[in-house]
């Protein structure tokens, strides 16, 4: 099983913070903080987006079976609306992916709301900015299976040279 949770900031140059690859009992896990995903309150994906799920891309080709996208949101607002807005994200997710041509019957879009905190009883925004994330579970794989680390190196070059560029405008 694979997880692909997100909230980074846009432009981070140190992969781990766009998207995080580690085995689990289940499968493979990559996490990705939601705030490079969505703005707040939001389904629609940020344009900037494009290069992580193409990057994720081959991960998806590689895996054997079908997996699962998985919505989570932080402890603000209802119960409801954060299930509804959850579900929605894991939607917009899938649709990210299969739109780079991986097949909709091999993906499950599931939302859970503020029901699987990373951080239980969150308080502070950087508490509350952890729990918000979308997750892909691939049953079975490995990260090495997957190709995850591989992933986060393009990730991490794409990032540096967006730093590089950015900071000799800055100059």
């Amino acid at each position: 099983m694979f997880i692909l949770a997100g909230c980074a900031t846009t432009g981070e140059a140190d992969a781990s913070r766009r998207v995080r690859f580690t085995n689990t009992p289940e499968g493979a896990l990559a996490t990705m903080p939601d705030s490079i995903l969505f703005a707040v309150n939001s389904v629609e994906l940020y344009k900037q987006t494009d290069e992580l799920f193409d990057a994720l891309k081959p991960a998806c080709q590689s895996a054997k079976g079908k997996f699962i996208v998985k919505g989570h949101t932080d402890n603000s607002g209802s119960a409801s609306y954060n299930l509804k807005l959850s579900q929605q994200r894991a939607e917009a997710v899938k649709a990210a992916l299969v739109a780079r041509q991986i097949a909709p019957s091999r993906i499950e879009a599931k939302g859970y709301g503020m029901t699987r905190p990373i951080v239980a009883n969150a308080k502070t925004p950087e508490e509350m900015a952890r729990n918000r994330r979308a997750e892909i579970i691939f049953v079975g794989e490995t990260v090495e299976s997957i190709g995850g680390n591989k992933i986060e190196k393009a990730l991490s070059d794409i990032a540096n040279k967006i730093s590089g560029l950015f900071g000799s405008l800055l100059k």
